[in-house]
């Protein structure tokens, strides 16, 4: 029976590893993976969590929810207008 090979995703790329991103790219996607790591045990914290959802309102998406709601309009004709 053939070992299944495990597939490796590191943010990290050390230098001596191989990889198909360029060694040029290396050191910035490095910075990029310990900013995300630091970011990641940020927003882990309780003081974070109301940022784990977000919502935008636009005037006019609470008007088309107001005449959806009293059927005077279609969700498909909405969309075709915006």
């Amino acid at each position: 029976m053939a070992k299944k090979k495990k597939n490796k995703e590191f943010l990290f790329i050390p230098d001596d590893d191989k990889s198909f991103l360029p060694k040029r790219y290396r050191k910035i996607n490095n910075i990029c993976a310990v900013i995300y790591d630091q970011l990641t045990e940020i927003y882990k914290l309780d003081n974070y969590k109301p940022l784990f959802t977000s919502e935008f309102i636009r005037p006019e998406v609470e008007k088309f929810k107001e005449e959806f709601d009293k059927g005077e309009i279609h969700v498909l004709d909405w969309l075709k207008e915006n």
